[in-house]
C-alpha cells in the first residue's frame, strides 16, 4: 500500500493536468496508476476521483492506487472536481488530515475563455 504527498486541485483549465505532468517527469515524483475505471483514458492516472466518485471503496482501495515510494520520492494526486463540492473538505480531513494541497487558480476571464475553446474543440454541439 502507498503513501501520498500532494493532492492538485483547482478549476477547470487551470493547469492541474500541466501541473500534474510536469511533475511526474521528475525522477522523484512517480506517477500513479489510476483508478481502475478507464472512463476517461486522457486523464487515467492523474485524476483518483476518491472523495467525489469512489469514496464507498473505502481508504484502503484509494492507498492502493498509490505505488510505493522511496524516502526521498512523492506521489500524488490531481483531481480538480474536489474544488466543487463542500463534502470532499469533511472526507479528505477525515483520511488524510495532514496532506499537502497545491491549488491552482487562473485569472477567470483567461480561463472561461479556455474552457469555452476546450469545449468548442473536444464536446460535439
Amino acid at each position: 500500500m502507498g503513501k501520498l504527498d500532494f493532492i492538485l486541485i483547482g478549476e477547470t483549465k487551470c493547469g492541474t493536468t500541466s501541473l500534474y505532468n510536469y511533475l511526474i517527469q521528475h525522477p522523484k515524483a512517480i506517477d500513479t496508476p489510476g483508478n481502475g475505471e478507464g472512463y476517461d483514458k486522457d486523464y487515467a492516472t492523474k485524476e483518483l476521483h476518491f472523495f467525489d466518485n469512489f469514496h464507498d471503496r473505502g481508504i484502503d482501495w484509494y492507498y492502493s492506487r498509490f505505488p510505493q515510494t522511496k524516502s526521498d520520492e512523492i506521489t500524488g494526486e490531481a483531481t480538480s472536481m474536489y474544488i466543487y463540492r463542500a463534502l470532499i473538505a469533511r472526507r479528505v480531513k477525515e483520511h488524510l488530515s495532514d496532506i499537502k494541497f497545491i491549488v491552482l487558480l487562473r485569472n477567470p476571464v483567461d480561463r472561461l475563455v479556455s474552457n469555452y475553446e476546450h469545449n468548442n474543440k473536444w464536446v460535439p454541439g
